[in-house]
């Protein structure tokens, strides 16, 4: 009895250690993944299809219990005069999101045209910054959460479109890095933009005098007469509707430009784009 009771208990020691590591090996195995998930929500990128955006949630649709105010500012370069853009440019577009009480932040960015689809083109990526797709909406994002003393600048390359309206959806996010939602502060802003206009061109940055047209009034070609080398040319009309003009060299200084377009009568601004990249404007007027 004495030994039988004694391979039991040895036997039971035995069990009692078998399970104990397997509970040991368990509990690290489940800590891991805890840790493992928690860096990942941590680090995780923004969705798309977030931005504010109609039809569209923002940040706040799962982040909230944060302080402070989160604000999103705009700027690019070159710089947009009255957030009119000149057509078919392509901009340095900036977002900053702002908070004092965070430093570290997250962004989604739409940029939709009047029937809220995809308006230019965006591109070149910046740090911190990736594309996704919401449908057949073009997202720019946060690839994980930017670093920053109260604030977060994410950049990207827009080709603007060749004519119409164009609106920024921005959903800005102050997030704590806590491994959930809870604590964090978002935000959202739109921005309009709409093509240049002849009217709000100011004289400060109209070169009129460096390039001459004749005859002007024009009807279905004219004379361009310039220093510089063009490398493009396009016609605004008022709306801001853009058209590449077609043009040919015939002397020094000299080329013939080609309206090709049934345009309604009325003033147009051209544009004069060097290989030097400058650039030029005079005014026309086109005839019936």
């Amino acid at each position: 009895m004495a030994l039988y009771g004694f391979l039991k208990l040895r036997r039971y020691n035995s069990n009692f250690a078998y399970m104990t590591k397997k509970n040991f090996i368990l509990g690290t195995t489940l800590l891991a993944l805890f840790v493992l998930m928690s860096f990942s929500v941590l680090n995780s990128g923004g969705k798309a299809g977030y931005t504010g955006s109609p039809g569209e949630g923002t940040c706040a649709n799962c982040h909230s219990g944060g302080t402070g105010n989160t604000n999103i500012l705009f700027s690019s370069i070159p710089a947009m005069v009255n957030n009119e853009y000149q057509p078919s440019t392509t901009y340095r577009m900036l977002i900053t999101i702002e908070n004092q009480n965070y430093s570290s932040f997250g962004f989604g960015c739409e940029i939709l045209d009047s029937l809220n689809a995809n308006a230019g083109t965006m591109s070149n990526a910046g740090t911190g910054v990736k594309f996704l797709n919401s449908g057949s909406r073009k997202n720019a994002v946060h690839s994980t959460a930017k670093s920053g003393t109260g604030s977060a600048v994410f950049e990207f390359d827009w080709i603007a479109p060749a004519d119409g309206k164009a609106t920024i959806y921005v959903s800005g996010n102050a997030v704590n890095l806590n491994g959930g939602t809870s604590g964090d502060q978002p935000g959202n802003a739109s921005f309009t933009l709409n093509p240049v206009s002849i009217t709000s061109i100011s004289n400060n940055n109209v070169h009129f005098t460096d390039v001459k047209v004749f005859p002007n009034p024009c009807k279905n070609e004219f004379t361009l007469q310039i220093a510089e080398i063009p490398k493009s040319l396009n016609l605004y009309d008022m709306a801001g509707k853009s058209y590449a003009l077609p043009f040919e060299k015939f002397s020094t200084f000299f080329y013939k430009v080609f309206l090709g377009y049934d345009l309604t009568p009325g003033t147009y601004l051209l544009k004069v784009t060097t290989i030097s990249q400058k650039v030029y404007y005079q005014k026309i007027q086109v005839l019936e």
